[in-house]
């Protein structure tokens, strides 16, 4: 019985490997975790360990450093985060400890309002980010749209957003083989304000652009499980909009769609990051609305949504990982 138990496990961790190695999964280890968090009236980069430990801040004196989005190189080695510019917001590249920070940004001319939330493929050769432009009405750019360019800042790409449309598009994350953008897509503000967002998938050349959730969900912010089964997105689904929201699943062809959390009473779950190696989600804890006093921490949970527990313990008023947070692959 032990042999046949030991061959059994043998056989399980070789079904894995190919799994994650067909996937084209970044990493199968977890390293640290990248997040913004609020020192005074600054937002600054810090990074923490899995279990809560090593809290450290990378950025210093830079002001909403990584509150509009951050994202690891795949080896770890590096971050980009979003920093104000010269009138619109660039994204810096700097090593995982903050040092040699410089700017990355592509050229961002005309009525360009700048760039946020960047993704890494998984080759590392591109990066993929939101690019606004105005002018601004009603507090939103009159365009929003995802482009891409080499690792490098060099061929920048618009992939969506080509002709004017009252909507932005936003938070692209590449899937684990590189073939496929996940983004969220929101209708701008009118009148009656801004309606329900969802979840859309494209080609990574932008062909093929389709609506993967439905209308119903208002869903937001997308991350791509390492194994490519799934992605995972947040949603105001449950309760009122604005008021509670929780953490669901979804296989790539729009089928299997389950919730994980089931949060109430005023409280958001918004997913931040799926570990690299797929087991952990962590997410952004909070009461509704609320950026002060009260429940506003980092967490994590089984990939299941179960096994809660709270990662970060800042002062609520910090907001850690209230803009962004990023889960670094292991070394």
């Amino acid at each position: 019985m032990l042999r046949i138990g030991l061959l059994a496990l043998a056989a399980t961790a070789v079904i894995a490997a190919l799994a994650t190695s067909a996937s084209g999964s970044r990493s199968a280890t977890n390293g640290p975790i990248a997040f913004d968090a609020k020192v005074g009236s600054l937002y600054e980069v810090f990074t923490i360990n899995p279990d809560g430990t090593g809290l450290h801040q990378v950025t210093h004196g830079r002001p909403e450093a990584g509150q509009y989005g951050l994202a690891w190189s795949p080896d770890g080695s590096s971050l980009l985060y979003q920093v104000p510019g010269k009138g619109y917001d660039i994204l810096d590249r700097a090593n995982a400890d903050g040092s040699d920070a410089a700017p990355w940004s592509p050229p961002c001319t005309g009525q360009c309002l700048g760039d946020d939330y960047p993704d890494y493929n998984p080759a590392g050769t591109k990066v993929a980010f939101e690019r606004a432009y105005g002018p601004v009405k009603n507090g939103e750019a009159h365009d929003c749209g995802i482009y891409t360019a080499n690792a490098d800042g060099s061929d920048l790409t618009q992939l969506t957003m080509k002709e004017p449309t009252p909507t932005g598009d936003h938070r692209a994350v590449w899937s684990p083989d590189g073939k496929q953008i996940a983004f969220w897509r929101q209708p701008g503000v009118t009148k009656a304000g801004q309606g329900p967002g969802a979840i859309w998938v494209m080609n990574a050349n932008g062909s093929d652009q389709h609506r993967l959730t439905p209308i119903a969900l208002d869903a937001w912010e997308p991350h791509w499980a390492p194994d490519g089964t799934s992605i995972v997105f947040s949603s105001n689904a449950a309760g009122v909009k604005g008021d509670d929201a929780n953490i669901y699943s979804i296989h790539p062809n729009g089928t299997g769609l389950k919730q994980l959390t089931h949060y109430s009473g005023g409280l958001q779950a918004i997913i931040k990051d799926i570990s690299p190696d797929g087991t952990q989600i962590l997410f952004h804890l909070r009461v509704a609305n609320e950026y002060g006093p009260g429940r506003n921490q980092l967490d994590v949970m089984n990939a299941d949504g179960s096994g809660a527990r709270q990662l970060t313990h800042m002062p609520p008023r910090s907001d850690p990982g209230g803009g962004s947070a990023r889960w670094a692959p292991g070394s």
